[in-house]
């Protein structure tokens, strides 16, 4: 999982490659939407709090591999929410939700 996270494009906003898509897409456990629908400048982030959460929805709760992946998740997800994307809408169940522009349907 880390070779992954750390083939991820670094710097600049710029649009994720596909190489990187299929790579990430092809991990057990994680479900990779269509990410190039949204702005490149949370394109990347978004990869990779998908990555992360798959590591952390998919292991034990209690190994230290896990709980880093959580923090390492939830810290990236606060950088988005900063630049306005939020994950809703609010009253959708979870498998309905996506992320979207904050707002009246979604709140950060």
């Amino acid at each position: 999982m880390a070779m992954v996270l750390a083939a991820l494009p670094q710097g600049a906003a710029r649009p994720v490659s596909e190489a990187t898509i299929d790579r990430v897409s092809e991990l057990d456990g994680i479900y990779l939407f269509d990410v190039r629908k949204y702005p490149t400048a949370v394109q990347e982030q978004l990869v990779a709090i998908e990555a992360e959460n798959g590591i952390c929805r998919g292991h034990s709760g209690d190994d230290p591999t896990t709980i880093a992946a959580c923090d390492r998740r939830d810290a990236m997800i606060a950088e988005v929410n900063k630049k306005g994307w939020c994950w809703g809408p609010d009253e959708a169940i979870e498998a309905d939700r996506h992320w979207m522009r904050a707002g009246t349907a979604c709140h950060i």
